[in-house]
C-alpha cells in the first residue's frame, strides 16, 4: 500500500517521519492514478469555491474508467504526436450537479503531473471548460507535464 510521509525536524535535531496510508480513487482497474489524498491536494489552487468543493468531492467519489473501448479508442495518440490524460463525455454538469465519471488514459506520468491532470479532469465533471481560469490546472489543455 502506498503511503504519504512527511518529515519533521525535532528540537534535538532529529528528524521524524509521519506516515499515512494513501486511499485509492475510485476505478475500473486503472494502474496510474493519483490517491484522494493527491488529488485534493492538487484541488487547493482553484480558487472558484463552488468548483473546488466539487472537485475535491469528486476525488473522493468519482469514478475513473479507464478499460472501456470508447476510451481506449479516445486514448490513442494523434496523427501529430498529441495525447490527452483523460477526458470527460460532455452534458449538463455543473459544480453543484456534476458528472459521475472520468475518462482516464492511464499514461506513465510522473506523480506529480498525474495528480495535476486528474484534477483538471475531475474540473471538467463539474461543468469547468478550458479557458475559464479558476486556478484549474492546464487552464488552456496544456500543462507542462510530458508523456
Amino acid at each position: 500500500m502506498a503511503r504519504w510521509c512527511i518529515a519533521a525536524a525535532g528540537l534535538s535535531g532529529a528528524t521524524a517521519f509521519t506516515c499515512i496510508p494513501l486511499t485509492p480513487m475510485r476505478s475500473t482497474s486503472c494502474e496510474r492514478i493519483p490517491s484522494v489524498e493527491q488529488c485534493v491536494g492538487k484541488s487547493w489552487v482553484i480558487t472558484d469555491d463552488c468548483l473546488r468543493k466539487c472537485v475535491q468531492a469528486q476525488c473522493k467519489g468519482a469514478t475513473v474508467a479507464c478499460d472501456d473501448f470508447y476510451t481506449e479508442a479516445k486514448c490513442v495518440p494523434k496523427k501529430n504526436g498529441d495525447r490527452v490524460a483523460g477526458f470527460v463525455i460532455k452534458g449538463s454538469q455543473s459544480c453543484t450537479s456534476p458528472r459521475n465519471e472520468v475518462k482516464w488514459c492511464d499514461l506513465p506520468l510522473a506523480s506529480d503531473c498525474r495528480a495535476r491532470a486528474m484534477v483538471h479532469e475531475m474540473a471538467h465533471t463539474c461543468g469547468w471548460h478550458e479557458g475559464d481560469g479558476h486556478g484549474v490546472p492546464g487552464n488552456f489543455g496544456v500543462d507542462e507535464c510530458s508523456f
